[in-house]
Parts: structure tokens; sequence; C-alpha cells
């Protein structure tokens, strides 16, 4: 649904699988905003935050 809002917002979204890969995600690209859930499979936002 965030996506969804965010998208009819005119806002540019990328989504990441898992905490791992939004890591790679951010190493990547520079983004303004980036949202996190903190029980995301393979690496949980808290950790993936950390890492970056």
């Amino acid at each position: 649904m965030a996506i969804e809002l965010l998208r009819e917002g005119g806002q540019a979204v990328d989504l990441a699988k898992n905490g791992e890969e939004a890591v790679r995600m951010v190493s990547e690209k520079a983004y303004a905003t980036i949202l996190l859930d903190t029980q995301m499979l393979v690496m949980d936002g808290v950790t993936a935050t950390e890492k970056t």
C-alpha cells in the first residue's frame, strides 16, 4: 500500500526483496528516503540501517 501511495504522489520507488539487497542498493544509488521493515528476511531493517 505504501508503494502505491508514494507512486500516486509522483515519487520514484525502488523495492528490495530483503535487507541484504537494500544495503546493496544503497551502495549503488543515493536515496532521499529509505523505508525499512524491522522484520525483513535475510537481514532485518535495523541491521540494514547499521550497515549503511
